[in-house]
């Protein structure tokens, strides 16, 4: 009898100790989300997408075993430090374009995945944008809605006449009249916000987390690792020439570079143009030989070593950034063939020319 009871037992010990590491061996710890805004609409080349690309690139993800998740079910992993299911992605929309009803959503019905929207209320109704029956069937749909502010204005500056206290008390009514209007609409408290424009300062992660959001996303190239500061998460825009199955694929290679950021603490420029990035790189096996700097997309710049600090390197572009938006994008080989790290460092120039 004993050596019958032993017998069962290993095996069964055995798949215990299995079990418990399961989740480690298929868990991941990064995602990539990305932001769409007009879906065939030839008339704006720069938000567009093509019908026939969006289906190539849903396909894609269908075909390849992407995890496609709800951005409020991310974010509640995220908050709780778990793992993320491997290869998961995120699919969000900004404005509430009539497209996005009429074009995207027949492809996302083909295909089962859930779809973020990010509503700016000002604007419904309005020429081009969808209207509040419309929205309220799509959140009949399964159509996860996030705050847009009312009335799209770019949250990163302050201007030089307004106060900090009434830069805070303007974006917060603005934050406030968009929620309290969805609330009355579409009957759901939204949880998730999206800067518009993806322009942000640390002043404005600051008054839209007191608001009490749970997370907010910007728009710039990136790969959100689950260590990631929770109110600035990149979003990787899919338009114009950046809109093909390709570009996508690209993006879907890249995995966050774990660095911690020295210096500057903010993403506006101040009189340093082109500004210096300080990191650490927090990857011991990670070879700082390799690195790579591309400002806006082109190969320029120095990443230096800091003599006194062996992890640590300095990053500075060799060309002034134009007004607006711009980023910093640091390369390495990636462990597995065909991939590479990356960390975006987004910057905003609001001086003018």
């Amino acid at each position: 009898m004993k050596k019958f009871v032993l017998t069962i037992c290993i095996p069964s010990v055995f798949l215990f100790v299995i079990f418990l590491f399961v989740p480690s061996v298929f868990a991941a710890n990064h995602l990539h989300a990305f932001v769409y805004h007009r879906f065939g609409d030839n008339r704006y080349p720069s938000t567009n997408i093509s019908l026939a690309d969006f289906s190539a690139q849903m396909r894609y993800l269908r075909d390849h075993d992407y995890r496609v998740m709800r951005a409020g079910e991310v974010i509640a992993l995220l908050r709780e430090k778990k793992s993320l299911p491997p290869k998961t992605v995120v699919l969000t929309v900004d404005d509430a374009y009539k497209t996005f009803k009429s074009g995207a959503m027949p492809i996302l019905r083909r295909y089962g995945f859930p779809v973020t929207l990010f509503v700016n209320t000002d604007s419904v109704g309005r020429k081009d944008s969808l209207d509040w029956d419309e929205l309220r069937e799509l959140v009949l749909e399964g159509v996860e809605i996030g705050n847009h502010t009312a009335t799209h204005r770019s949250l990163a500056v302050q201007p030089a006449k307004e106060s900090v206290s009434d830069f805070r008390q303007r974006l917060h009514t603005d934050l406030d009249r968009a929620q309290q209007v969805l609330i009355r609409e579409l009957g759901i408290t939204p949880q998730l916000f999206a800067y518009p424009y993806g322009e942000y300062s640390l002043l404005a992660q600051e008054i839209v987390e007191e608001y009490g959001f749970l997370a907010a996303f910007a728009q710039y190239s990136g790969v959100i690792e689950k260590n990631n500061p929770l109110f600035a998460l990149a979003r990787t825009p899919l338009a114009g020439p950046y809109a093909t199955l390709g570009q996508m694929q690209q993006k879907l290679a890249l995995r966050p570079m774990p660095v911690k950021v020295v210096a500057p603490a903010d993403t506006l420029l101040d009189k340093e143009n082109p500004p210096t990035l300080i990191l650490e790189i927090l990857d011991p096996q990670l070879d700082i030989k390799t690195l790579r700097l591309f400002v806006n997309g082109q190969p320029g710049g120095m990443v230096q070593h800091d003599q006194q600090h062996p992890r640590r390197i300095i990053v500075r572009g060799d060309k002034v950034l134009g007004t607006g938006r711009s980023r910093y994008i640091i390369t390495a080989p990636g462990r597995e063939a065909g991939t590479y790290y990356a960390y975006t460092q987004f910057w905003l120039n609001r001086s003018r020319p």
